[in-house]
């Protein structure tokens, strides 16, 4: 996508990859991550962004989720078409409640901006909110798993090791986690471009 669009100044595009294992995922982190990297599209910042920066920096304060959630809707707006990437939304804290708040955030962007996210499929929240939006299930062949866990032990030393010093462990691996894995909860991709409401 940003090979795409690199050189079209008026087309944004951001990225959040949730980590339930990093603390500094709220939703005001998350929401400001997506701001700036669209503010950085632009050549200078807008006399909005500015005055947000002076203000909290004169009392050495942060800005809160609905000050960052207004100018993100301010600076979507100059954009022809925003796209924004939510990789494993499912891992977004649910409990503290950052998932909601970030999709409350989303849901008053203007109907520019297409939201591409990817999810577990028994994450409530992404089957409630998205229910309306195309959706792709991922399924990883036999034949994807196998390559990929050759690759994963030819990477790990010790692993490496263990297999050239018995040619039939590799196999032995790569055939009780291919059993394993059938069955599973897949990731779940789901997009939309005209999202008020969802």
């Amino acid at each position: 996508m940003e090979s795409t669009f690199n050189d079209q100044n008026d087309v944004g595009i951001a990225y959040i990859y949730c980590n339930y294992k990093e603390e500094g995922q709220t939703s005001v982190d998350l929401v400001g991550s997506v701001l700036q990297q669209l503010v950085q599209r632009h050549s200078h910042a807008s006399s909005e962004i500015r005055a947000l920066y002076k203000a909290h920096s004169s009392k050495c304060t942060r800005p809160i989720l609905s000050e960052y959630s207004t100018l993100l809707q301010m600076e979507c707006r100059p954009f022809s078409k925003v796209f924004i990437v939510i990789d494993a939304l499912d891992e977004c804290r649910e409990a503290d409640g950052t998932r909601h708040k970030l999709l409350s955030a989303l849901r008053k962007l203007p109907p520019t901006v297409c939201i591409l996210v990817t999810s577990r499929p028994h994450v409530r929240d992404v089957t409630e909110i998205f229910e309306n939006a195309a959706g792709l299930e991922v399924i990883a062949s036999d034949h994807d798993i196998r390559t990929f866990l050759a690759g994963e032990i030819e990477e790990e030393g010790r692993l490496k090791r263990l297999v050239k010093a018995d040619p039939t462990l590799q196999e032995t691996i790569i055939n009780t986690i291919v059993e394993k894995v059938k069955g599973m909860s897949v990731p779940k991709a789901a997009s939309f471009a005209n999202h008020p409401g969802f």
